[in-house]
């Protein structure tokens, strides 16, 4: 499983492409398939399918919505001034 983890975690936080994984894993002295780290790779998220379903249901379902806000300087509220915004 925490192969699976860390492969997911690299392509997916860390924006590292398989190949590259697949560069890193034969340099370390394992040989596999970049097909194979493909296919882990589609199996492995469609483990994780069911958990997104469950959470999107329950935000759904939820009466009250929570959501941050992040102040940001934007729009202009005179010369040389920015207005105070949130995302």
């Amino acid at each position: 499983m925490s192969f699976l983890a860390g492969l997911l975690i690299d392509k997916f936080a860390w924006h590292l492409p398989l190949h590259r994984q697949h560069q890193r894993l034969r340099e370390a002295g394992l040989r596999v398939s970049r097909p194979w780290l493909t296919q882990l790779a589609a199996q492995a998220a469609g483990l994780l399918a069911p958990i997104y379903e469950a959470q999107l249901a329950s935000i759904r379902a939820s009466r009250v919505k929570a959501m941050d806000e992040t102040p940001i300087k934007a729009g202009r509220a005179g010369p040389g001034k920015l207005k105070s915004s949130y995302f």
